[in-house]
């Protein structure tokens, strides 16, 4: 999302102590990208059947990192998002894979190059890096140094970075190897959310860490080899077992998924969002927007300002604010990469009445987070002029 951003290196303390096998490997790496054929173009996969793929760009994605690097990686993805509609529906997963890739390389070489592109697709890169770390190492103080040093690394926008690794230290401990946990949501979140009271030394962190718990249990729903039943209530977790605040917050924004799972439309599931405890009910049903907008952006132009109006427009006013920022979040975080913005103003130019206002003033706020540099200044000059002078702050 941000311009001129240059990458920076991180090297593992215990790796800088290898030296034969480390000139071993650089040499074998560089006599396999000697060898390997020309990189992909983003038409690689545009032929292949719908059923196959994903796992295309899987493979494509992993050879472009291999050729390549990450950082050209990343771009190669921002280009296929533009060039091929469909990529929209798996970006987020190939950037999980794509990252335990990169902690697979990082491992062996002590090396991985990090940039604000990590943020592509909804940060999914280092959901996948931390998941991989901790598989492999169950290191701890690792994986928070990690997360200390990509906040260094990507400052901007603060916190972002870093709350994305312990997201991904979340995810990377509730996987649900534990058969015996089987059948039972409440017991497959306590190994990782106390691994999170353990690991995050702020509040901000846990909550990031437990959201990572909470993100993977309502995946886990979704696969009948876990024996979870949601009951025809995808909050059902988060009613009926006794969490902390924190905690509570977590499951309560990140049943977003399983919501998206089960309703068959963006009403449905924004009454689902409506149900839950009032504490908790903007942020579910922001995030419950922020998730289905992406099954709506694949339907024909017009669908999503249409659906705003019926489906937003008569909740109660904060609850419609919600849902209206739920919208453009959701855009922002898996749309085209450095391009999200001419989706959103389509939604908000479009003719939504009083959604109008809350759709430009969410998206000034992630204008002016997301972007820098030319794309923030040309994105800001996009919005009507009632706007502008909200938008651009000094970077």
């Amino acid at each position: 999302m941000y311009a001129n951003s240059a990458p920076l290196r991180y090297m593992s303390n215990r790796l800088k102590k290898l030296t034969g096998v480390s000139a071993i490997v650089g040499a074998v790496a560089l006599i396999l990208f000697l060898v390997l054929p020309t990189a992909p173009t983003t038409t690689a996969c545009a032929s292949v059947s719908a059923k196959n793929k994903a796992l295309c760009y899987t493979d494509v994605i992993d050879q472009m990192l291999k050729q390549k690097g990450l950082s050209a990686t990343f771009d190669f993805i921002a280009a296929t998002y533009e060039a091929d509609p469909s990529f929209a529906k798996f970006c987020h997963a190939n950037t999980h894979d794509l990252g335990k890739a990169a902690y697979i390389d990082f491992h062996a070489t002590g090396e991985v190059d990090l940039s604000p592109k990590a943020s592509y697709c909804g940060y999914g890169f280092y959901h996948g890096f931390m998941e991989e770390m901790l598989f492999q190492t169950h290191n701890l103080t690792e994986a928070r140094e990690f997360c200390t040093y990509a906040s260094t690394v990507v400052p901007i926008p603060e916190g972002y970075a870093e709350g994305a690794c312990y997201h991904g230290i979340g995810h990377g401990v509730t996987d649900g190897y534990d058969t015996t946990l089987w059948g039972d949501a409440k017991a497959l979140t306590a190994p990782g959310l106390k691994l999170c009271r353990e690991v995050a030394l702020t509040t901000d962190w846990r909550y990031r860490c437990a959201s990572g718990v909470f993100n993977s249990i309502a995946l886990l729903h979704r696969d009948p080899t876990y024996k979870l039943s949601v009951a025809g209530d995808p909050y059902k977790l988060c009613r009926t077992s006794t969490y902390d605040e924190i905690e509570q917050s977590a499951c309560y924004s990140q049943m977003d998924t399983l919501v998206a799972f089960v309703a068959k439309s963006f009403a449905e599931a924004i009454g689902y969002a409506s149900g839950v405890k009032e504490e908790y009910r903007d942020s579910a049903t922001l995030n419950a927007a922020s998730i289905v907008v992406q099954r709506l952006r694949r339907e024909p132009t017009g669908t999503v300002p249409k659906e705003a109006v019926a489906v937003c427009g008569p909740l109660p006013e904060s609850q419609r604010v919600a849902c209206v920022r739920g919208l453009v979040d959701g855009v922002i975080e898996h749309g085209s990469p450095q391009n999200q913005y001419k989706e959103v103003l389509a939604l908000c130019d479009a003719d939504i009445g009083v959604l109008a206002e809350p759709c430009y003033e969410r998206l000034v706020q992630n204008i002016s987070t997301f972007y820098s540099g030319a794309l923030l200044e040309s994105a800001c000059g996009s919005l009507p002029e009632a706007y502008r002078s909200r938008c651009i702050t000094p970077r």
